[in-house]
């Protein structure tokens, strides 16, 4: 099989997709309010002393090890940093897990919040690779603008996500999961993180030109960190080959010994190192693939990489 014909098919399910799934939801009926009564408060942020200089955090590998985060310099830690033109730095992973790393939990504790986060994880990323028709659907609603088919495709994804949305707010589920003398410092962190983007927001327009209130500017950064755990969601689909297993596999009625053996090849393969989107390895992959389905499951797969 051509490597480059699967490489370009697997192209139209994109980050863009996952972008315009979470856009929609932030205008979705029933979705949960950016701002709730049980999540920090959004008060003016403390003016730090100039001098005073933190690193943003970064994501580690597996929600279990939780972000990792450089160790601000300054004897407050924070999760605000600016770059050269005075502009916060957003976090390239929730704010929540951000300030956990920040805490240096050990024990029972850290262990009830990495199972937490590698529960959401897990689910977000089930809604991915779950989802690829619903994902390519609302990118094309997108790009064509049209606000009905992203509402209402939004809401289809919204629902999906239940298993996300449940338990509450990821803010009031992780300070649950903590020690008492924790909360206080956790909410510190994860409040200051909000005020400074609040204070910010206060000087950018929306698109009409208006000036935003402190819920548009929080809806729109809280939108902005829920497309970012979609797209860390689709990297390890990616990697892990589950989402190239879906987007080949759909609709082919496996028997369960096929899914077995297919599952059992991709498995395989990811466990040498992480599959990439462009990996040449996909085409001995796909030909082990194609050696388990029968001649009408192999006729479907090949029709779909030609956009039949």
């Amino acid at each position: 099989m051509n490597s480059e014909r699967t490489s370009r098919a697997f192209r139209g399910i994109t980050l863009v997709a996952a972008f315009a799934a979470a856009a929609a939801m932030g205008i979705a009926p029933g979705a949960p309010a950016p701002h709730s009564p049980t999540e920090p408060p959004i008060e003016p942020p403390t003016k730090q002393p100039e001098n005073q200089s933190t690193t943003p955090a970064t994501p580690a590998a597996s929600p279990l090890g939780g972000p990792r985060v450089d160790t601000p310099a300054s004897s407050t830690p924070s999760l605000v940093s600016t770059d050269f033109n005075g502009t916060v730095r957003r976090l390239e992973t929730t704010p929540e897990e951000a300030a956990v790393a920040l805490l240096n939990l050990t024990g029972e504790p850290r262990q009830r919040v990495d199972a937490l986060l590698a529960k959401r994880a897990k689910a977000i990323e089930e809604f991915v690779t779950g989802n690829l028709d619903l994902l390519t659907k609302l990118d094309t609603a997108g790009k064509t603008n049209n606000k009905r088919d992203q509402l209402m495709l939004g809401l289809e994804a919204f629902q999906k996500l239940n298993s996300v949305w449940k338990d509450g707010t990821l803010f009031d589920q992780v300070k649950a999961a903590l020690p008492d003398e924790k909360r206080a410092e956790f909410e510190r962190l994860v409040t200051g993180y909000w005020n400074a983007l609040v204070e910010e927001g206060k000087n950018i327009p929306n698109e009409e030109g208006k000036k935003r209130g402190r819920f548009e500017i929080v809806a729109g950064e809280r939108l902005q960190a829920f497309v970012g755990e979609i797209g860390r969601a689709f990297e390890r689909g990616i990697k892990s080959g589950r989402l190239i297993a879906e987007f080949v596999l759909k609709d082919l009625n496996l028997s369960d010994a096929q899914k077995a053996r297919v599952r059992e090849i991709i498995d395989s393969e990811a466990a040498e190192s992480p599959l990439m989107e462009d990996d040449k390895r996909y085409e001995g992959l796909f030909i082990k693939v194609l050696g388990v389905l029968d001649e009408k499951q192999r006729n479907a797969v090949l029709k779909r990489f030609r956009g039949e």
